[in-house]
């Protein structure tokens, strides 16, 4: 049994069509089964989805354990949240992120940072 793509709903006196969440549920694993570690907003470009909706099935799946997040340095020296399937993650989880260990990511691609000479 599949689940519809879109369902109806009733919002202000006006039925709207709406992106049914357990099949958004769905797109989003075999996504990233697919592709592999992907930002929100590459998942939201590539779904075709609005924001809210993702980040509500993300949050949903994560609460479930199906997906998992972790933070990495990109190949632009920012610290971007990654999404994966759980188990898949390259590097060791953590329950909240603070601020010691994105002060010690930056720290670290600074120091191997060509523009600051390894100034740190």
């Amino acid at each position: 049994m599949t689940a519809e793509k879109y369902i109806f709903v009733t919002a202000n006196g006006r039925t709207q069509r709406m992106r049914n969440p357990i099949a958004l549920r769905a797109d989003i694993v075999a996504l990233l089964t697919r592709e592999g570690a992907m930002g929100k907003r590459s998942i939201i470009n590539t779904l075709s989805v609005g924001q809210d909706s993702v980040a509500h099935a993300l949050d949903c799946l994560l609460a479930e354990g199906v997906v998992e997040r972790y933070r990495t340095m990109s190949v632009r020296n920012r610290m971007d949240q990654l999404w994966c399937i759980a188990g898949q993650s390259p590097v060791k989880q953590y329950v909240r992120f603070n601020g010691a260990e994105t002060l010690a990511a930056f720290q670290r691609a600074a120091a191997v940072s060509p523009v600051l000479g390894g100034a740190l």
